[in-house]
Order: C-alpha cells, then structure tokens, then sequence
C-alpha cells in the first residue's frame, strides 16, 4: 500500500507522529467541557413561525381561496338555450374541416362527413344541454367552452359568412344558415329595386 504524502513530500507517518489514545481523550474531553467565559450563554432555540407555504395548499385550506393575486374571474353559468346554442355553433364549426378536405381532395365522403356534422347540430345541442342540466360537473365545462367571450360572437358571425362564400361556389353543398346563391343573388336584386 502507497504511503499517505504531505504537501511537502513527507509521508504522513513520520510527518505527524499519531498517538492515537491521546487523540480520543483529547476529543472525549473537548465534548464533556463547559465552553469558556468568552462565549456568550446559548439561549434556547425558539420554534420557527410560521411561515406561508408554498405550493399546493392543504386540505384544511379549502376554505381560503387558491388564488391570492390577480383579478377574479367570475363564473358564469349559460342557460339551456345559450348552451345549445354554443354547442350548436361548435359542431357546425367543425364541419368546416371536412369541407376544406373534400374541397381539396375532391373526396365525395368529406362533403358526407361536413353534411352529416351539420344536420346532426341541433340534436348533438340538445343532448349536450340536457347533460348539463343533470351534471354540474359537465355545465362548468360545456359553459367555458361555449362562453369564449366576445370572440365567439365574431367566429359565428366569421363562420356564417364562410359557409356562405364556400356554398356561392359549391351550390349543391347545402350547409345550414346558408341558401344556394341563386337565391341570394333574388333577393339582392329585390332589395335594390
């Protein structure tokens, strides 16, 4: 076994002469004594206060409110009719997508699926609001979804007249809330005279 050096080069064994029985009592003893005069008395440690925890809150805390800062966001619980509505509008929404796809696939089962989505609308609505009715947990979710604010009346009013403008170049795709154009172009003309 290699020998231990100091940084002078020395081994350890002849640098430091050990005396291991003098080395135990010297530590015994340096824990049984008093300290000197010179240090101050130790004062008894104090219990920590307590202080404001982070991350999740306890369950104790159901009562305080999760969020401390920012402001508060009222919860708004929409009617039947506003959920039906909203739902509605969602589903014809998505009907968009498969007309995009048969537009440019020029796959005859997109125009199907886009068909389909849009006549099933209504009763996807209804049954979506007779969940909410029944479930409190599903109304709090159906109403954030339905209840974008003021940007869901701009994307009913953006999609209204999408469906329109995508059904003046394909008159044989009947979306609901739109009419074939020749329709459109009467009743402009009656209108103007």
């Amino acid at each position: 076994m290699p020998d231990l050096l100091t940084a002078d080069g020395e081994t350890i064994a002849t640098a430091l002469p050990l005396d291991k029985q003098a080395a135990d009592r010297d530590f015994a003893a340096a824990l049984v004594t008093e300290p000197s005069g010179d240090l101050p008395p130790r004062e008894p440690a104090e219990p920590p206060a307590d202080k404001p925890r982070r991350g999740r809150p306890r369950k104790d805390a159901a009562d305080k409110p999760r969020v401390a800062s920012g402001p508060a966001r009222a919860a708004t619980a929409l009617t039947g009719d506003q959920r039906k509505d909203g739902v509605r509008g969602l589903v014809q929404l998505t009907a968009v997508i498969p007309l995009m796809l048969a537009r440019t696939t020029g796959d005859a089962a997109y125009q199907a699926d886009a068909v389909t989505l849009a006549n099933s609308a209504d009763a996807v609505a209804e049954a979506c609001a007779d969940v909410a009715a029944a479930d409190p947990r599903f109304a709090a979710a159906l109403d954030r979804v339905c209840s974008a604010g003021p940007y869901g009346a701009l994307i009913t009013v953006a999609f209204g007249v999408g469906a329109q403008l995508f059904r003046n170049h394909r008159p044989r795709v009947a979306i609901p809330g739109t009419v074939h154009p020749d329709e459109l172009l009467a009743a402009a003309q009656q209108q103007a005279a």
